[in-house]
């Protein structure tokens, strides 16, 4: 799959010369934004933020780019996807949201990240 390039520049080259549609899915259901995702490919993360329209998009596990990001737990990562605004209500086919993926995995580190951004999501006036 494309994501696993990691450098940014050759996988925008391959997408704008050969048209690739960077919203595929493989077998298990997974993007490639999951994919970079997966692998802690930031350059590559980036990319696809640039222009992927839905982060809700569920993989065959029910599994979203949020779910994917609190799964590597990496603070950077998921503050990237957090900045987009997912839909953090988005449950698995086990019922489970990525926050709570992120309480039982016990990193105080993404857990505080998630509350500060459902601090932020509470604070705002409509």
């Amino acid at each position: 799959m494309i994501s696993s390039i990691g450098d940014k520049e050759w996988l925008e080259y391959l997408v704008n010369k050969y048209n690739l549609n960077c919203f595929l899915k493989n077998n298990k259901g997974n993007t490639p934004l999951m994919l970079a995702i997966l692998g802690s490919r930031v350059k590559v993360i980036e990319y696809f933020l640039t222009f992927t329209p839905n982060l809700n998009w569920k993989n065959k596990l029910g599994q979203t780019c949020l779910h994917t990001a609190v799964f590597t737990q990496n603070s950077k990562i998921l503050s990237m996807i957090l900045e987009k605004n997912p839909d953090i209500r988005v449950e698995d086919i086990t019922g489970l949201t990525a926050y709570h993926y992120a309480l039982m995995d016990n990193n105080n580190e993404i857990v505080d990240l998630f509350n500060s951004y459902l601090d932020a999501l509470n604070t705002f006036k409509y």
